[in-house]
């Protein structure tokens, strides 16, 4: 019987592997790419062209660190903690709000608003991004939101 079921597991990971392989994203409009940032942190990306939304995969591997302040004009992000825990800094104005994010919980992140995210060693974040147009650049950095968080430390 457990032959059977490592044969039967056996052939769905060979029917899965086959359809990846076969299926052409960009005909169903969506792009597939995969990073590793400078800080070593990867992210695995699915673009929906045709329904102005994205899928980001993130994983923090060796240590804690803040990734880069920025906020977008056309688009809101939702963060979902999977492994570990995020701090999200939102700025408004001139003050900072810090958000602690932990394992199984999430966070929306509206248009306009400046923020960063800090990346405990370990965690992995998924992130869906619901934009009026993904196909324009909607990233724009805040240096003053990095001068603020530059010496903070969570960990």
């Amino acid at each position: 019987m457990e032959e059977l079921n490592n044969n039967k597991s056996n052939n769905v990971e060979n029917n899965y592997s086959k359809m990846y392989k076969e299926w052409n994203y960009e005909e169903h409009g969506v792009k597939v790419n995969i990073d590793i940032m400078n800080n070593n942190e990867e992210r695995l990306r699915f673009i929906d062209f045709e329904n102005n939304s994205s899928y980001i995969k993130t994983i923090s591997k060796d240590n804690a660190y803040w990734q880069k302040s920025h906020y977008h004009k056309q688009t809101k992000e939702v963060y979902i903690v999977i492994e570990g825990n995020i701090t999200i800094a939102e700025k408004m104005g001139s003050k900072v709000q810090m958000i602690k994010v932990e394992k199984g919980n999430g966070h929306l992140v509206n248009k306009g608003v400046v923020h960063n995210v800090y990346m405990d060693k370990g965690t992995v974040v998924h992130t869906l991004k619901l934009s009026d147009n993904i196909v324009d650049k909607d990233w724009y950095s805040d240096i003053e939101l990095d001068t603020l968080l530059k010496n903070i430390d969570l960990t």
